[in-house]
């Protein structure tokens, strides 16, 4: 009985100190409770690529070329044969007026023109006439010179007499060869002799001055009547042009934008009849800030959302850039040209174009909420050989979804996109992605 109770006592001592051990065994190969646990990221490779900032502008559609369409005709319509909407061409004749007043016109200049060519006519006659010629008038007024000249020249010679005949009677006189009658009868007969050749000559010039005023007169008359006849047949012209322009014809090839005339209504004088729009390229106007004008060139693509007309954008080549500032808004005017060949855009649509402000290209771009401030150090987090390596970098164009890396990154790193506000330097990670997008 006691030798039982000794066994039984050895068996038990050996259980515990089993127990003991194994206890002992399982808590050497136990993990410890502070074990490090991994951050669930996702990563990409870093790539290079192009980055750009833009700036919005809204401003609308207008026809490349617009053309009001004026009558030189005045009063009643005849007929019109185009509407507003119609595809018209250049020459294609849009409404006529009524031509009975303007025939009547051209009827009586024509009477009035006749008139002035028998005018002058007669005083081409009347120039004939003053000037010489076979005419009654003409053969006594040359003979009246020709008698005042003949007179001239006997009343010359007869002072050359007298003269010589006074010349020697004074010397005679001086020595006392003839008296104080005949020397004064030789000097009365000298000066009357004088007198005859003043009078003589005055006569010529009056008569030759007579003659010329009658000539003078005549070609006035002439030239008169020429000036009426040629202004007479400009109106005829005017009044015959007028009567061609009675239909009026598109000037350009376009569509019909605005039609102001109905048919037997006068014409109204403060409209334009017809509106004719050329949209085959249409042009969008904006007006832009100081900030963004250097930046915009002639011949600048440019990237036009139009949403009456698509969802996707347009594409549109700046064609003027205005060289100073409105002086009301301080604000530059730009043209952006668009083929519209499809007939998509309308004038007056509303429009919205994009310029670049700023861009890089082929360069280091990453997410933008990759990229993490750290006591004032921009930092972005990579992910090697499972850890998570925190990199100081150098940021360039921002555009609120991506962002430039100048400095810091090369294309063989491998980018933490998702996770990255929870980790640290040196933290275990765990791939749940690769490639995956930031969030």
């Amino acid at each position: 009985m006691g030798a039982n109770i000794k066994r039984i006592a050895v068996i038990i001592v050996l259980f515990a100190g089993l127990l003991l051990t194994a206890c002992d065994s399982a808590n050497d190969n136990a993990p410890e409770a502070s074990a490090e646990r991994p951050i669930a990221v996702n990563t990409d490779a870093v790539r290079k690529g192009d980055i750009r900032t833009e700036l919005s502008f809204t401003g609308q559609v207008r026809a490349e070329t617009q053309v009001a369409v004026m009558s030189r005709v005045q009063g009643k319509v005849a007929e019109v044969m185009a509407d507003t909407g119609d595809y018209v061409n250049a020459g294609d004749v849009l409404f006529t007026m009524d031509e009975i007043d303007l025939q009547n016109n051209i009827n009586s200049l024509a009477a009035q023109l006749a008139a002035a060519n028998a005018a002058v006519r007669a005083a081409q006659t009347g120039v004939s006439i003053a000037g010489g010629g076979y005419s009654e008038t003409a053969i006594q007024t040359e003979l009246l010179i020709e008698q005042r000249e003949l007179g001239l020249s006997q009343a010359q010679m007869a002072f050359d007499n007298a003269k010589k005949s006074f010349e020697d009677s004074a010397a005679l006189y001086e020595i006392g060869a003839v008296s104080k009658f005949e020397f004064d009868m030789t000097e009365t007969a000298f000066k009357n002799a004088e007198i005859g050749v003043k009078q003589a000559s005055s006569a010529l010039e009056q008569a030759r001055s007579t003659y010329s005023e009658s000539l003078i007169r005549a070609r006035d008359g002439l030239a008169q009547a020429i000036a009426q006849r040629d202004s007479l047949a400009v109106n005829l012209d005017a009044a015959r042009e007028k009567l061609s322009d009675a239909s009026v014809t598109a000037p350009i090839s376009g569509v019909i934008s605005s039609r102001n005339v109905e048919p037997q209504a006068m014409l109204l004088t403060n409209a334009a009849p017809f509106m004719i729009v050329r949209v085959d390229t249409v042009v969008v106007h904006v007006s832009v800030t100081e900030t963004i004008i250097n930046r915009i060139k002639p011949g600048q693509k440019v990237s036009v959302y139009i949403n009456a007309a698509s969802d996707s954008p347009f594409t549109g080549e700046v064609s003027i850039v205005s060289p100073a500032a409105n002086e009301i808004s301080s604000t530059f005017n730009i043209e952006i040209s668009i083929d519209n060949r499809e007939g998509l855009l309308k004038p007056g649509m509303f429009a919205e174009a994009y310029f670049v402000r700023d861009e890089s290209l082929n360069t280091i771009v990453i997410p933008r909420n990759a990229v993490l401030s750290d006591d004032g150090d921009t930092v972005v987090y990579l992910s090697e050989n499972g850890r998570a390596v925190k990199r100081a970098v150098t940021t360039g164009v921002d555009n609120g979804a991506e962002i430039e890396i100048k400095d810091g990154l090369t294309e063989q790193d491998t980018l933490i996109v998702k996770g990255q506000t929870y980790v640290r330097d040196g933290s275990l990670l765990y791939i749940e992605q690769e490639g995956g997008s930031a969030s």
